[in-house]
């Protein structure tokens, strides 16, 4: 019963016993009079049996017959299923069913049918945590730097940041201190000048 039918049988039974009288009963409800009368005349023939909703405990009219969920089933078991890595999933499995078998069922149909007998799982796969590298303590420890020889900055230089600080290094500090190597190094021979003036 749900949470609503048994608020509605505690309210007969309070009724039942003089507690409450059925026109309050059905202020509580938020129910007519009328329709309050037919419950409390359903509950004192059946009990709180009668409370209960008809169609409870039943299937449902459109499900599918029991014989060909069976046989669904037995193929994704047979055909569709192992350890974690190689199972299908209802989507796939759905997929395969109709292509190879010809059986035609509605994916979302058949993942509620694959979790009730345990043959998927909701748990989703996870990525790996990567942690993220510490900062460095010191300015000018890890020094990045455009490796191409391309003049993306129209003749300024090399363009040198260092995370560590989150500063960029202007390119014509270079340049004033070691005018005449800069213009004509490599990016190891920078990051060695960098350090250097750096000091």
């Amino acid at each position: 019963m749900s949470s609503g039918e048994l608020n509605r049988v505690q309210l007969m039974g309070r009724v039942g016993s003089g507690d409450l009288k059925l026109r309050d009963a059905a202020v509580i409800l938020e129910l007519r009079y009328r329709q309050t009368k037919r419950l409390w005349r359903r509950y004192r023939q059946v009990g709180s049996k009668g409370l209960k909703h008809g169609n409870a405990g039943r299937a449902s009219n459109r499900s599918k017959p029991q014989k060909l969920r069976r046989r669904v089933l037995n193929l994704i078991r047979k055909n569709y299923s192992g350890s974690e890595e190689e199972r299908f999933g209802p989507t796939l499995a759905a997929e395969h069913l109709a292509e190879e078998d010809g059986i035609v069922l509605d994916h979302e149909a058949l993942r509620l049918w694959m979790l009730a007998e345990r043959l998927w799982s909701r748990q989703r796969k996870r990525k790996k945590h990567c942690q993220r590298r510490e900062r460095k303590s010191h300015f000018g420890e890890l020094v990045q730097l455009d490796g191409s020889f391309h003049d993306w900055l129209e003749g300024n230089q090399f363009p040198l940041t260092s995370p560590a600080s989150r500063r960029t290094i202007p390119p014509n500090r270079l340049s004033e201190e070691h005018p005449s190597r800069v213009g004509s190094a490599s990016p190891p021979e920078v990051i060695r000048i960098l350090i250097l003036s750096l000091k």
